[in-house]
């Protein structure tokens, strides 16, 4: 199993930083939008919380799994 060098360039941290701000901005905009819900527990709160929360999974797992290998 091969691993990445741990060295990374400016623009390579740049890069990331961007990335990661524009994160934390979706980040944000989506714990407004589902603080913001006025849903009952249960199975109406998953039907308006799933297409908003499932997207954020992907980005999320991506910048975990990049966080770790480095």
């Amino acid at each position: 199993m091969s691993q990445e060098p741990l060295l990374t360039t400016a623009a390579d941290l740049t890069e990331q930083i961007t990335h990661l701000r524009h994160l934390a901005n979706d980040f944000k905009a989506l714990h407004s939008e589902v603080r913001d819900l006025t849903v009952t527990p249960g199975t109406e709160a998953l039907r308006h919380l799933t297409p908003t929360t499932v997207p954020a999974a992907g980005p999320s797992a991506t910048t975990a799994a990049k966080g770790a290998r480095q």
